[in-house]
Order: C-alpha cells, then structure tokens, then sequence
C-alpha cells in the first residue's frame, strides 16, 4: 500500500522540486543575498517537494478515466489506490506543503498559492489544450525556482538585491525548458514517426548551455558538464524512431544536475552539491520504486 501512494505522487520526481529551490536560493545569494539559513532551505525545498506530490496525485485523480485505458498499470486504475484516499492523501499533501513554506517564511505563501494556481490549472482545466497546458506546466517550475529566490530575499529584507532582470532569467530558463519537455510529452502517445523531434532537440540543447552565462572560473569544466548533460537528454533524438517519452524521463530525471550546474557556474559550490544529492536520492529512490516514466 505505502509503495502505491509514494509511485501515486511520484517520489523520486519530488527532489526535482526542492533542488529547484535550492538552485533559487544560489542564484540570489550569488546576487549578493545573505546566506540563507539551511534549516529554512531545508524547509522551504520539503514544501515543494510535498506540492509537487500534490500536484501528482491531483493529476491522477484528474485522468482516472484516460489512465484506465492509457495507464492501466498505475496506482488508481490498478485498484491499488481508491480515488477517495488519492483525494485524502492530495489534500494532506497540499496543507503540508504549504504549511512548510510559512514556517520557512510566511512571504512565501504568496510563491505558494501561485504554484498551487499553476498546478490546477495544468492538471484540471488546461489539459484539452496542449500549449496552454504546456506553459501552465512552465510556470510550476518557474514558481519552484522562486521559492529559493523569495526566501534568500527575505532573510534580511534585501528585496532590491532580487528585484533585478538577473534574477529573472533562470526562472524563465526554467519556463521554457519545462513547456517544451511538457510539448514533447504530447506525443508519448503518438505514433512515432510523427514525433518531430530534431527541432525540440535544438531549442533544448540550447537551453541546457545557459547557466554558462552565470560562468566565472571553471569554464572548460563547465562547457563539458553541459555538453554532457545535453547528450543525456537529447541521445533519443537521434534514434531511427526517437521515443519521445525517453527524452521527457531523461529531462525530468537530470532536472538536479541542470541546477547544480547553475550553482557551480554561479560559484556556490555547496548548493551544487546539495542538487547532487538530490539527484543521488531521485535515482535511488526511483530504482527503489522502480519507476521507469515521469
């Protein structure tokens, strides 16, 4: 039972959220922010993390009917999991979630609600329409990454630090990236060779070499780690018959190390490692589960 509702909410995809807010955070004490508190980054990240689990089991709920023929074999349609408990359990989920964004700092309920709104909208009204719901999806992870850049800016009040174009840009980095892999995931479904997968590779292997504008020392180092990371996400594409739900799991699943590459090229060092670690408990736990999918 207790591994059904942890491959209900997606487990292991959770750590891509709090190593979103731990990339925020770097990005704005790179800015000049005071170093922010760990047991608040700690806290903030366990919030996201529990939204994001909201956000998949609200999923579900919403696509029980499709995922009985589509997705047969998840915790829902199975029978594993009852649709009254998947609706407990995403209620749970959301309270605890934002509870942890007030008790990290209570002006990141304000992020909160916008990402709770995003979530919403993406799984209950959007789905019908494709590119809407692919940037309402965007906008999750833009929310996410600003979590971290709303919680270093209110340690001290140093919101004129934040309120610049500089820290914009990953989060929109972060709004394009996730509405083109949302785009790609359209066509899961579909018959291969209708999936046009050369021109989503290019705008994704663009995006997956910006953090090297953040870049001071390190350059080589940090040109190979992209050039790495863009050949681990975009290898499907140059199949016979590229899978476009491969390329969607490898993008989901190197979401950490996008960010701890962010972090490295903003020269915080520490919170690379801690989107590591991320990734370390994203691979183990989803072996665990063993989840093949996003």
């Amino acid at each position: 039972m207790i591994r059904a509702f942890l491959q209900l909410i997606r487990l292991p995809n959770g750590f891509t959220a709090a190593s979103n807010v731990v990339v925020g955070s770097a990005m704005a004490q790179s800015m000049g922010t005071t170093q922010v508190p760990w047991n608040k980054l700690g806290v903030a990240s366990l919030g996201a993390f529990f939204l994001y689990g909201f956000g998949m089991a609200l999923n579900d709920i919403a696509d029980y009917e499709k995922d009985q023929s589509v997705h047969p074999e998840r915790p829902l349609p199975s029978g594993r999991i009852s649709t009254k408990a998947a609706k407990n359990l995403a209620v749970c989920l959301l309270l605890a979630g934002m509870s942890c964004l007030w008790l990290a700092d209570p002006v990141l309920l304000l992020v909160g609600l916008a990402l709770v709104f995003a979530i919403v909208l993406y799984d209950v009204v959007l789905k019908p329409t494709p590119v809407a719901a692919s940037a309402a999806m965007g906008m999750c992870r833009f929310s996410c990454v600003f979590v971290g850049i709303f919680l270093a800016g209110s340690i001290n009040g140093e919101w004129e630090v934040i309120r610049t174009w500089q820290s914009l840009q990953l989060p929109l980095v972060y709004l394009l990236l996730i509405t083109v892999v949302t785009a790609i995931s359209c066509f899961e479904e579909a018959p291969r060779n209708t999936f046009p997968a050369r021109p989503f590779a290019i705008i994704l292997g663009f995006l997956y070499f910006t953090p090297l504008q953040a870049q001071g020392e390190g350059r080589v180092l940090a040109w190979g780690a992209s050039a790495l990371l863009a050949a681990m996400v975009l290898a499907p594409c140059f199949d016979d018959s590229p899978k476009a739900g491969l390329m969607v799991r490898n993008a989901i699943f190197t979401l950490p190390l996008f960010d701890a590459l962010w972090c490295f090229s903003a020269g915080q060092g520490t919170f690379a490692l801690l989107s590591v670690g991320c990734y370390v408990m994203l691979r183990g736990t989803a072996w665990g589960l063993n989840q093949v999918s996003s």
